[in-house]
């Protein structure tokens, strides 16, 4: 264990600046600290923001969302699943294309951007095709909410479920966001074969079987409008810290001597 005793402590020397340039530096180290709280502190808020829209504007029970967007009073219509989604099977050509992945945190990604270790086959002849605006999800993690609307043309593991709207009048994102809603990934999780969460599995025709209450296209958009404008805030907040922080990194090592 390292220790320094308060004799010792008082016996170091080393270099400071003028009281003046003390009071500069020690200026622009306190104010960068100030944004950085800032900025924290509006991205939880935002963030708590999302969350609670997420419980309000999608339907409950009854039908009818807590929180609506004016000039929109019907109630939703219960639907199957299997008449708004049906499943895309087409297999890759011959496996050339752009390798996705879907995670928990920003869905549909391009696999070169994630920092593990890659595990997919050689050969990627079996895997499955995805189209921008197509819903990818892990079967096996769908009740968490690992699922995602692709941005990119590409493959994916056979692991993965790739589902597609019937009517493109409806909006992809609008059913990503629904399908992270708390009391949705547990009917998830209830529909899921299996019996513990390593088992479980949701495929698409278990997941196709499933009844949610959706809404008209046009208040589909603007749920999805609000709530990705949202994303867009945090995601610009959190890119701000993190060049506010590297700053901060640069200058501690580049303003003492």
């Amino acid at each position: 264990m390292l220790n320094i005793n308060k004799k010792d402590f008082f016996k170091i020397k080393f270099e400071v600046p003028t009281p003046v340039e003390q009071s500069l530096i020690s200026t622009i180290l306190q104010k960068l600290d100030q944004t950085i709280t800032l900025h924290e502190e509006k991205k939880r808020q935002l963030e708590r923001l999302k969350s609670a829209l997420m419980q309000k504007m999608f339907a409950d029970k009854s039908g009818y969302p807590a929180v609506r967007f004016y000039g929109f009073s019907d109630k939703w219509e219960k639907r199957k699943l299997g008449d708004i989604f049906e499943e895309r099977i087409e297999k890759s050509h011959n496996g050339s294309e752009e390798l996705l992945s879907v995670t928990l945190k920003d869905g549909v990604v391009k696999a070169e951007s994630l920092d593990r270790k890659n595990n997919a086959s050689h050969d990627k002849r079996n895997y499955k095709l995805v189209f921008p605006n197509d819903i990818a999800y892990n079967s096996m993690r769908m009740w968490q909410g690992a699922l995602g609307v692709s941005k990119y043309n590409g493959i994916v593991s056979p692991a993965y479920t790739i589902i597609k709207l019937k009517n493109q009048l409806e909006n992809p994102c609008f059913y990503q966001n629904y399908f992270k809603k708390y009391e949705i990934l547990n009917v998830f999780r209830k529909s899921s074969q299996g019996l513990t969460s390593d088992t479980w599995n949701l495929k698409y025709p278990l997941f196709s079987r499933i009844h949610l209450f959706t809404t008209s296209s046009a208040e589909q958009q603007n749920i999805s409008s609000l709530l990705t404008l949202l994303d867009y805030n945090i995601a610009l907040h959190g890119y701000k810290l993190e060049l506010l922080k590297k700053i901060k990194k640069f200058l501690l090592q580049s303003m003492f001597i």
